[in-house]
């Protein structure tokens, strides 16, 4: 009878896309690790000097998350590329997925640059 007025867990998983709950589940404890992980470097060794410039690249992504995800559905769910969707093997899919971050990643700088020198032009002193 308990059975009976209680929630299935996969009816639980709209709120997230329809993505089942374990992998819900997992894809939280990657964050809640990752983020662990961001405070226990020490300043002082070299295994933090290596986390700076990882870190750097995350604070690059996250200032541009927006532009990232325009990007992102354009090119993911748009015609661009509609002849992919549901084709490629699983092997395939995992070298897209890292290709396609390389390029966004370096899209995202080239937007770094451009903002930085649209801003240095703002700033500086215009001739009378």
């Amino acid at each position: 009878m308990l059975a009976d007025r209680t929630t299935p867990l996969y009816k639980l998983a709209n709120f997230i896309g329809g993505l089942a709950a374990p992998m819900f589940l997992f894809l939280a404890g990657v964050s809640v690790a990752m983020a662990a992980s961001s405070r226990t470097r020490r300043s002082g060794d070299r295994a933090a000097a290596s986390w700076s410039v990882q870190k750097r690249g995350w604070q690059i992504l996250g200032r541009s998350s927006l532009f990232v995800y325009w990007i992102h559905v354009e090119l993911a769910y748009g015609v661009v590329s509609y002849p992919l969707h549901r084709k490629l093997p699983v092997w395939w899919s995992l070298i897209a997925f890292t290709a396609f971050t390389v390029f966004i990643y370096g899209v995202t700088r080239l937007k770094s640059r451009f903002v930085a020198g649209w801003n240095a032009r703002r700033a500086a002193p215009q001739p009378a």
